[in-house]
């Protein structure tokens, strides 16, 4: 896990997908609520978008069987530091989401793949409106993770 991280959320990556047309980088803040004009602010959570088709074959034969041909919007990463869980802050931090994947690539699917074995994210995307439509296999430093394919039904 450690490798796969030093690999591929390098400062580079960040600096790369904050600059670039096909991503959109949400951070999520935290300031002290002492009152103070000069309040310190810390980052507890980030998401990021892409647009495109995803590399995975199993995910595009998923997401071309559900909805047919992309681009698509993925949902490839949202963290929030485990002080904030339960506060709210991954489901604002969805919301945004969501606005912001509508507006990167306007009336295109929106999709994430998360482990089979998390029910405890499984549910928060559900509870967001993203349904599972397949299966993967995903690989992390090596290792061979079974994960859902979930897709946001659009909105009405």
């Amino acid at each position: 896990m450690a490798a796969h991280v030093g690999a591929h959320l390098t400062p580079a990556h960040f600096a790369a997908w904050s600059g670039s047309a096909e991503h959109v980088l949400l951070v999520a803040e935290s300031g002290d609520d002492s009152g103070s004009p000069v309040s310190p602010v810390s980052l507890v959570g980030y998401t990021l978008l892409a647009v495109g088709e995803p590399a995975g074959p199993d995910e595009l034969a998923a997401l071309r069987s559900a909805v047919g041909p992309g681009p698509y919007v993925e949902l490839s990463k949202i963290y929030v530091h485990p002080d904030h869980l339960g506060h709210g802050t991954a489901g604002r931090m969805l919301t945004t989401a969501t606005s912001e994947a509508q507006r990167l690539a306007p009336g295109r699917p929106f999709w994430l793949g998360t482990n089979g074995q998390n029910a405890r994210a499984q549910s928060f995307y559900r509870r967001h409106g993203f349904t599972v439509i397949g299966r993967r296999t995903y690989d992390v430093g090596g290792v061979q993770h079974d994960d859902v394919v979930m897709l946001q039904a659009p909105a009405e």
